[in-house]
């Protein structure tokens, strides 16, 4: 049986943010009570952190920023119990700072639950695909069904033709094209299928209960969507078109290398609404293609 990886980030957010949200209701209150308030922070951040770094379900720049903002919030709760114990001093200033770290704290902490939230519904946010951190085991799940029932299934990649890496530059113009080449690629698939933006110019479809004949009624689909979307690039240089690959794979077939493969069959084909069907050969036949085709 295959193993699926699950997040637990999301569910491990919520005690953290409990306990902080506790910890600074008591720090207060006794503040306001006029009882001294000395509240040791909560361990469980660390703990939480610790396993987060380790299963690398944060990513690294987020969790340092997370570790500098914890600190900062503990010294300014420091310095704001400090100035509450001194009865010559007016706290407010360091309660008011106390108060920006934690807000600062909890809107990190709520921003990281919202995120995996939404990933762990299994889409993405900006495409509205399936996230492409489920492909590898959606695809997984695919194959072994059908190596245990026998059912068809087909993948196809979806090339963006003549894509120009300068088109990053403009993040709001390529996002824009991204997500409407991924609108027609959803509106072209059935309810059951799933798609996978890739990143650059490549787009990854999953079109289960089907063959290579069914997949390339699904991209004739696609093609007639795009040209007549006019999806403009973000050089406004004219009106985008694809060229896809399309393939049946076999049980045992690793994806990453299916993936390569069928992007090199793309290569160089730039032709409006082209269709490639893939068949998989050998790594010396394919060397042997590749030095034809120079």
């Amino acid at each position: 049986m295959l193993e699926y990886k699950t997040n637990i980030v999301l569910k491990d957010i919520m005690p953290v943010l409990d306990e902080y949200t506790a910890w600074y209701s008591r720090l207060v209150e006794q503040h306001l009570e006029g009882k001294s308030a000395k509240i040791a922070l909560p361990s469980i951040f660390g703990d939480w952190l610790r396993r987060a770094e380790a299963n690398r379900t944060v990513r690294m720049d987020i969790a340092q920023r997370l570790q500098e903002v914890h600190e900062e919030m503990s010294i300014a709760a420091g310095r704001f119990l400090e100035s509450a114990d001194d009865e010559k001093r007016n706290p407010t200033k360091e309660f008011k700072e106390f108060t920006r770290h934690y807000a600062q704290f909890v809107q990190i902490m709520r921003q990281l639950e919202l995120d995996q939230a939404i990933e762990s519904c299994g889409y993405d946010e900006k495409t509205g695909l399936r996230h492409p951190k489920f492909m590898a085991d959606d695809v997984a799940r695919e194959m072994e069904r059908r190596a245990r029932q026998g059912n068809p299934f087909a993948l196809a990649v979806v090339k963006i033709n003549n894509y120009q890496q300068s088109w990053i530059k403009d993040e709001v113009a390529h996002e824009i094209m991204v997500k409407l080449v991924a609108d027609q690629i959803r509106d072209c698939l059935r309810s059951f299928d799933d798609a996978y933006y890739m990143g650059g110019e490549y787009f990854l479809l999953s079109l289960k209960q089907t063959d290579v004949i069914g997949s390339k009624s699904a991209v004739y689909r696609l093609n007639s969507g795009i040209t007549n979307a006019h999806i403009k690039t973000p050089g406004e240089e004219g009106d985008i078109s694809v060229s896809t690959v399309v393939c049946e794979p076999t049980p045992g077939d690793s994806l990453s290398e299916l993936i390569v493969n069928m992007k090199n069959d793309l290569s160089g084909i730039d032709g409006k609404g082209t269709i490639v069907q893939f068949n998989d050969v050998s790594p010396l036949q394919r060397y042997l293609h590749s030095m034809m085709k120079k």
